[in-house]
């Protein structure tokens, strides 16, 4: 065919008969808004009836000012007729948006403007999992503010020092002022001091500063009073009032008359060696002699416990008697040397409900090898 010179007023072309109608602007939360400051939106539209190659999401910080551009492929629409597509923008501003289509015949018109607000921060969204920062949210994003010094975190002994969970250690080491605990400012709070028992005649109420109360006995041989008129010359032991019981009168024995002489009994052989009396040695942590149980251990009343001991090493703890329903916080009771410390000798008392104490207390350190004579008394 012969060239020809074309008309420049009459080559077809094609237009755009309808324009692009933005339908719809539907926000989805993305992943983590506020801290990432990015949200997902699905925009929907309805394309013009042409034929078209893709389409342009055209973003701008004012109406009718598009400073951005998403160019998307051909998405066909969904059943209802509305074309969506997903854009990621940033959760802190504010959007102008319109779309536009394209084919052979170039770009359609502009859809109609929609505007995207920012998101609104979620507070939940901005734990950073440090409990000495207050988080929150704003336009800008989350903010994490220090906690004030002193603020309590974690466990009920710490506490918040220039941004950092920190332990803070309150006791003074010392029972006799109480426990010191930490106070809702993060300051430590002083304890109650404990009330120790009341003195006796023949001791008195001490406290030290890791066993706690304690009963000091006062001199041997200090005057009381036991309360028992069948008693003379009252005096303190070991932390006790004790007394000798009153000798009664005694009558006049009738004289008796001569007894006829009796003849001479031969002596008992000897016994053989083997079978002499003699004390019982022990290594003081293994070994006891234990005899069957009886009431009698349990001394409701009035008591009296007397007993020798003679010591060949004095390390640690060294009971000498006692009556015991087994470990733990059982009844029992236990009359011993504790050389864990200072040296002394208790006599302590234990109960199922947990309760202690030693009435007898007393600083004591004896010598290697030498007897001991021991009497226990309680009266009244």
């Amino acid at each position: 065919m012969p060239a020809t010179d074309l008309d420049p007023e009459n080559v077809p072309t094609r237009r755009w008969s309808t324009p692009l109608l933005l339908a719809a602007l539907v926000a989805s939360i993305a992943t983590s808004p506020a801290l990432a400051q990015e949200r997902e939106h699905v925009f929907g539209w309805i394309a013009p009836p042409e034929s078209v190659d893709g389409f342009t999401i055209h973003l701008g910080p004012t109406s009718e000012t598009y400073t951005q551009q998403v160019e998307l492929d051909f998405v066909p629409p969904d059943p209802d007729g509305v074309t969506r597509a997903a854009v990621i923008l940033d959760s802190s501003l504010g959007y102008f948006a319109t779309v536009t289509a394209t084919n052979s015949a170039g770009e359609s018109p502009h859809s109609n403007e929609l505007f995207i607000g920012p998101s609104v921060c979620d507070p939940a969204a901005c734990d950073d999992g440090d409990p000495c920062t207050a988080d929150d949210c704003n336009a800008a994003g989350c903010t994490h503010d220090t906690m004030p010094d002193g603020t309590l975190c974690g466990a009920a002994t710490e506490i918040c020092l220039a941004g950092v969970c920190q332990q803070v250690e309150c006791s003074d080491g010392d029972v006799c002022n109480g426990e010191e605990t930490l106070g809702p400012d993060g300051a430590c709070l002083p304890g109650v001091a404990p009330t120790c028992e009341p003195a006796t005649q023949c001791a008195d109420p001490v406290c030290d500063a890791v066993d706690g109360c304690l009963m000091l006995a006062r001199p041997d041989g200090t005057s009381c009073d036991d309360g028992n008129p069948g008693t003379i010359s009252d005096r303190c032991q070991v932390g006790w009032c004790v007394g000798d019981p009153a000798l009664p009168d005694i009558p006049d024995v009738p004289e008796v008359p001569e007894v006829p002489e009796i003849p001479e009994v031969p002596d008992e052989p000897e016994a053989p060696e083997g079978d002499e009396l003699r004390p019982l040695s022990l290594d003081g942590a293994t070994q006891r002699v234990e005899i069957a149980d009886s009431d009698d251990w349990s001394f409701a009343g009035d008591f009296t416990i007397e007993l020798w001991t003679k010591f060949s090493n004095v390390d640690g703890l060294r009971p000498m008697i006692g009556h015991d329903e087994g470990p733990g916080r059982t009844n029992k009771w236990i009359f011993g040397l504790n050389e864990s410390g200072s040296p002394r000798v208790d006599f302590h008392i234990n109960s199922r409900n947990g309760r202690s104490s030693n009435p007898i207390s007393l600083a004591f350190s004896p010598s290697i090898g030498v007897w001991y004579h021991w009497a226990i008394t309680r009266t009244g």
